[in-house]
């Protein structure tokens, strides 16, 4: 990739366009956090149904954990989202404007605006569907009927490939996992999950856990610059509890849903984002790292 430092690249990936209606365009630091002037395109796109990331799975994977945004300057273009933190300490969550970090030892806590991320994906949370759900065993179950009322809401939500995903439930169960935080010189993120913390919640008879399971819906041709499907993280009403969901047991709940086309990607500096990747061994190195 060419030198991208001092100016904006509208770098649309051809196949993703063509294949799933999802336009990716990347921008430098300065303009992505740029809320007017230099950005304009950025600062409208902000205000619609267009979804932020900072960097890429791919180089998640490959040991980029630095990253050269603040948690300040993602929230310029969103109030909803998911991601992790510099050195990958902990599981990131982007919930009505407010970030949480949830470390390995499976503590929340509210991480300060300073602090950077080299991997996250936001949006301005503005849902097209609003249903109530029922009770459901397991996460592919609950998945499915998103699915399902995704599907049967297509007009609603208009050619979007991109999904963002809000469900405020009650559970008797959460399966969760964080990551420990890395020193430089980073590891792949391969290693990193073989030493990572998986907790259950289990609710006490006669008792519930409230929550909220949000995250992303990325079709499969995103693959590489995001994870393909469902990406979920869970926070608690109370907010001592959260992580990155591997599995689920809910009760019933609220399902809420805004759908996106777009996708502006910032690229740190140093940092080489590749294009979509959709080969079997990507996949394979994003569900080990995922828990998918």
């Amino acid at each position: 990739m060419s030198d991208h430092r001092g100016h904006t690249h509208h770098v649309i990936d051809a196949h993703l366009a063509h294949a799933a209606r999802m336009h990716v365009t990347r921008h430098t630091h300065d303009d992505f956090v740029a809320s007017s002037g230099s950005s304009p395109d950025l600062a409208a796109a902000s205000h619609a149904h267009a979804a932020f990331q900072t960097s890429s799975i791919d180089a998640l994977l490959k040991g980029s954990f630095a990253g050269d945004l603040t948690l300040d300057e993602l929230r310029i273009h969103g109030d909803f989202g998911l991601g992790t933190v510099q050195g990958l300490d902990g599981e990131l969550i982007i919930l009505d404007g407010v970030c949480f970090q949830v470390t390995s030892d499976g503590v929340v806590r509210m991480p300060a605006g300073s602090m950077r991320t080299p991997f996250a994906v936001v949006c301005r949370f503005a849902p097209h569907v609003d249903e109530l759900i029922g009770a459901f065993g397991s996460l592919p179950s609950l998945i499915s009927e998103i699915d399902r009322i995704a599907s049967e809401h297509a007009q609603d939500l208009g050619p979007a490939p991109i999904l963002a995903v809000r469900v405020d439930g009650v559970f008797s169960e959460i399966d969760l996992r964080s990551v420990p935080g890395q020193s430089e010189p980073y590891p792949p993120l391969s290693e990193v999950v073989n030493h990572q913390s998986e907790w259950q919640v289990i609710a006490e008879p006669g008792t519930s856990i409230e929550g909220t399971l949000l995250g992303f819906r990325f079709p499969p041709e995103a693959q590489g610059i995001e994870v393909a499907g469902y990406h979920l993280h869970f926070l608690s009403k109370d907010r001592s509890i959260g992580g990155h969901v591997t599995g689920i047991s809910m009760l019933g709940g609220r399902l809420r849903l805004d759908g996106a086309t777009e996708l502006h990607l910032e690229i740190p500096d140093g940092v080489e984002v590749a294009e979509a990747d959709t080969s079997e061994e990507t996949a394979r190195a994003i569900r080990a790292a995922e828990g998918g």
